[in-house]
């Protein structure tokens, strides 16, 4: 297992809760190559708004396929699941494979 602590990440959420454009800075927290993982965890951002942590955990499978998994804690109980996150984990999941292949 590799920690790439000094590591970030600019991601551009789009328009997923607020209509408005969102960002958050990540860094990637874990890179297993054994198990085929990354670990992303939100340090700053217009997420945070929302959630206090923020974890989202990308697998590839034996099969082939992507497996996004996300561990959060809601800042109130007016904050959305995160379910809203799970086109920007297909429209990430794709520009992976296009660069990969």
């Amino acid at each position: 297992m590799c920690y790439w602590p000094a590591m970030l990440i600019k991601l551009p959420l789009g328009e997923l809760i607020s209509g408005c454009p969102m960002t958050a800075k990540a860094k990637i927290e874990t890179l297993d190559n054994e198990n085929k993982s990354i670990t992303f965890a939100v340090l700053e951002g217009d997420i945070l708004s929302f959630y206090t942590s923020f974890k989202a955990k990308l697998e590839v499978m034996d099969a082939g396929y992507a497996k996004w998994s996300i561990e959060y804690e809601k800042a109130d109980e007016s904050a959305p699941d995160p379910e809203v996150y799970r086109n920007f984990a297909v429209t990430l999941s794709k520009g992976l494979d296009a660069y990969l292949n």
